[in-house]
């Protein structure tokens, strides 16, 4: 009872995802998804420990700092097309979302009564410590919710026990 039994984990430990600010309303001739511009001088980052908005509600604690991008300059006539491409890369430089660390464990042991005839008992714990996460971190400038984490990187534990009988 106590011997023979198998156990394996996986665990994973992820840096954050790098971060790309987008806006809307404004058109690229170019075909590309327009860039904002970079105010200088604005720290990009708010608060580095900002937690999640869950009710999504404006004004919220923010990760990353709406003051610290515009929109580029638009041609005169009311169509929003942009003069020329936004200063911020298709990636902010050294900024990334929250770090992932997770794990799943599944635990397994074999009973035999005889040759033909014995029972497996297997469970699998997906996420079983209940990590939450911060993730669904807003990135469109245009959003009211601009620089604030909206959601769970992953759900919540999941537990399966599994018996096998084989005769």
């Amino acid at each position: 009872m106590i011997g023979g039994w198998q156990v394996t984990a996986i665990h994973t430990f992820r840096s954050g995802n790098p971060v790309a600010i987008s806006t809307g309303g404004i058109s690229n001739p170019t075909g590309n998804a327009a860039r904002p511009d970079l105010v200088p001088g604005q720290n990009i980052v708010a608060n580095a420990d900002a937690g999640i908005n869950f009710r999504g509600f404006v004004g919220g604690t923010a990760y990353l700092n709406r003051a610290a991008f515009t929109n580029p300059p638009v041609f005169a006539g009311g169509l929003n097309v942009v003069q020329r491409l936004g200063t911020v890369g298709p990636y902010l430089p050294n900024i990334r979302t929250r770090s992932t660390i997770t794990e799943d464990i599944s635990v397994q042991k074999m009973f035999k009564f005889d040759e033909h005839r014995s029972v497996e008992l297997r469970g699998t714990f997906l996420n079983p410590f209940n990590r939450h996460g911060i993730g669904g971190l807003q990135t469109n400038i245009t959003s009211p919710l601009f620089g604030q984490y909206t959601g769970q990187q992953f759900g919540p534990r999941n537990i399966e026990i599994a018996l096998r009988l084989t005769f």
